[in-house]
């Protein structure tokens, strides 16, 4: 309800805070096509947070390191 919530007000950006973090690892594989797929059909360029590998290598173009507030590491 929260994703389309957000999609109705037509973002830019869609942020999102870990999203999968309390999901089963099936319904993990799915929320990431289902988040790809609105990313793709929207034109939106999304800002994930996440700590789980699984979730950066399937949607990631570009993955940021944080420490202290400062990127500290950038893989492409």
């Amino acid at each position: 309800m929260a994703l389309a919530r957000a999609l109705i007000t037509k973002p830019q950006i869609l942020f999102l805070d870990e999203p999968f973090s309390s999901l089963d690892q099936r319904n993990k594989a799915r929320a990431r096509t289902l988040i790809s797929q609105i990313v793709k059909k929207y034109s939106l360029s999304l800002l994930l947070v996440s700590h789980d590998k699984e979730d950066l290598n399937n949607l990631a173009e570009e993955e940021f390191c944080l420490k202290k507030g400062q990127i500290y590491k950038q893989y492409q």
